[in-house]
């Protein structure tokens, strides 16, 4: 359980022993009410884990009640076609290596749009099992990844859309144009009271940004934050 203490189990002590060779992967179950966090600690005391999986269960796979009952349950309740866009249903495909990803580019103020693709993909029956992005493409899938819900992604992206058309904050974000006429603290003022202190780990979809280092003239790929992706997704201005 995901929200349990990240302590190694006796098994996880053998195979971290025994170093063989294969992949791991680290699955952390979730009641419906509860959220991923603190999954950094989980992957700090497993190094040898290749990726984690946050999986959201429906309640009655805790359910105490008799294997006779919950099997009466299931063949009343269950359909025979698997929900595509459910958890298990990403795992699934990851453990078959038919994961479907998600990029979303730059664009300003265009990458509102993203939002709209993203309703059509789900209408169209298409999965979405990762996402990565740059610069506005970078916030909107931080969004999708930690919400998951098109009307609250939808709400969210409207109101930061709202702070960022106020003039007077581009007009105090003004700066010497060495590198940026913006300074870019405002830019990233709204987008942490949007998302807020949220860990790349602890987004329900594997997620990752690009950065460009300026100073390096490399790029940089955010798949981990120890400080909160927050302030990896903070250089995607363009």
């Amino acid at each position: 359980m995901g929200d349990t203490h990240p302590s190694l189990s006796k098994v996880e002590r053998e195979i971290e022993r025994l170093a063989i060779r294969t992949q791991k992967e680290l699955v952390l179950l979730y009641k419906e009410d509860n959220r991923p966090q603190n999954t950094i600690a989980w992957l700090n005391m497993r190094s040898w884990v290749s990726s984690h999986h946050h999986i959201l269960c429906p309640n009655r796979l805790f359910s105490r009640k008799s294997l006779y009952r919950i099997n009466e349950l299931y063949s009343k309740v269950c359909s025979t076609e698997p929900n595509i866009h459910s958890d298990f249903s990403r795992l699934a495909r990851w453990l078959m290596g038919k994961s479907v990803g998600l990029v979303l580019g730059g664009g300003g103020a265009r990458g509102s749009a993203h939002i709209g693709m993203i309703k059509a993909i789900q209408e169209a029956g298409i999965p979405i099992d990762m996402v990565g992005g740059v610069s506005i493409g970078a916030f909107m899938g931080a969004l999708w990844c930690e919400e998951r819900n098109i009307t609250t992604v939808t709400q969210k992206a409207r109101d930061w859309s709202k702070k960022m058309t106020q003039w007077w904050r581009q007009i105090l974000d003004l700066t010497y144009p060495m590198t940026s006429m913006f300074s870019g603290r405002d830019f990233n003022q709204t987008i942490h009271a949007t998302v807020g202190d949220t860990y790349i780990e602890d987004l329900w979809l594997p997620y990752f940004t690009i950065t460009t280092d300026i100073t390096s003239s490399c790029m940089r790929v955010h798949t981990h934050a120890r400080e909160g992706f927050v302030e990896s997704d903070s250089a995607m201005r363009e």
